[in-house]
């Protein structure tokens, strides 16, 4: 038991979903990977249905690491234009409703 990768479980079939893991990964290292605000909320956009509420904390947390960090000044002062803070309200709404959900998953 110990020292085995577990796996999502299929609910149709009650088998491992290595798919569903795999995407997962993919979606740990894409967060990861931005480099920008505008790549965090293009990789939620894409991503959206197959994210869950850890995966919507590390948005966040790399928002924060972007904005912050002083290499991407220009990053922050690009995405502080108005129409871009309303591209932030798809990933806020999910993370909103992630939030209302929580008792679900805890």
């Amino acid at each position: 038991i110990f020292g085995r990768k577990m796996h999502t479980l299929d609910h149709k079939n009650n088998r491992p979903n290595k798919k569903r893991d795999s995407r997962t990964y993919n979606i740990k290292k894409g967060i990861k990977n931005c480099r920008g605000i505008m790549d965090v909320i293009n990789l939620h956009c894409r991503n959206e249905g197959d994210m869950n509420q850890k995966d919507l904390l590390s948005c966040w947390i790399r928002i924060v690491k972007i904005a912050t960090s002083r290499n991407n000044r220009n990053s922050l002062e690009q995405f502080s234009k108005k129409h871009n803070q309303s591209r932030l309200q798809p990933l806020l709404n999910h993370t909103i409703s992630s939030v209302h959900n929580f008792d679900s998953w805890v």
